[in-house]
């Protein structure tokens, strides 16, 4: 998951290792690398199955280094190279497993797809509209729109509105702002227009979704 976004893990016995993301651990990649795994890891794929054994076991080895660098007492400095090391090579390695297993053609107007996508995540809050990106990045809301769905079988609205819902969820979650004031920081003049649009895509009301976290705790 991305910085800053929220997970939950359903009922029953979870195994297995949770890795945080802050924005320094991306530090020294690429940026087209980091918005490669960004958005095919983190936001367009929910899930990433490994179903090969031994694949898995090299992920997982990995991660067991990660924590046996952690645990050792090493010098601060050291100990940041080293974990930032380990960590990026997980993640290229397991981008490289999903492309593999995926249609993902990362030279096809990748640059324009990736600044579409950065936009996204730098002005969700105040641009709700297609063509104000369309815009920015000097094409027209056509070639977007088929850049977009090419890239993800998705319009650009839908990502739009799916970062909008996220950051509508973990502000519900994780603040105790009211409906209103999420609404408001999320860009939406009237908060009647906020409260349609999150039940159309979550199924019930900002306030029903707060309600119901609550209980699950």
């Amino acid at each position: 998951m991305p910085p800053g976004q929220y997970h939950h893990y359903g009922e029953g016995e979870i195994k297995g290792s949770s890795i945080c993301f802050s924005h320094d651990a991306f530090i020294g990649l690429d940026i087209e690398v980091v918005n490669l795994i960004d958005f095919y890891l983190f936001v367009n794929e929910s899930v990433i199955k490994i179903e090969d054994e031994h694949i898995y076991h090299e992920f997982a080895d990995i991660v067991k280094m990660i924590h046996s660098e952690y645990e050792c007492k090493e010098h601060p400095l050291t100990l940041n190279i080293k974990m930032k090391s380990l960590l990026h090579y997980w993640l290229i390695k397991l981008f490289d497993y999903y492309s593999q297993h995926h249609e993902i053609d990362i030279q096809r107007n990748s640059n324009l797809f990736l600044s579409f996508y950065t936009k996204v995540e730098k002005n969700f809050k105040k641009w709700h509209k297609v063509a104000q990106y369309a815009e920015d990045l000097h094409v027209s809301y056509k070639e977007l729109s088929r850049l977009v769905r090419a890239e993800t079988n998705k319009r650009p609205i839908e990502i739009i509105i799916d970062r909008i819902i996220s950051e509508a969820k973990r502000l519900l979650v994780f603040t105790n702002k009211s409906i209103k004031e999420i609404s408001v920081e999320l860009g939406f003049e009237e908060l009647s227009n906020f409260s349609l649009l999150f039940k159309k895509k979550i199924g019930v009301s900002p306030n029903v979704y707060r309600s119901n976290y609550s209980k699950k705790k």
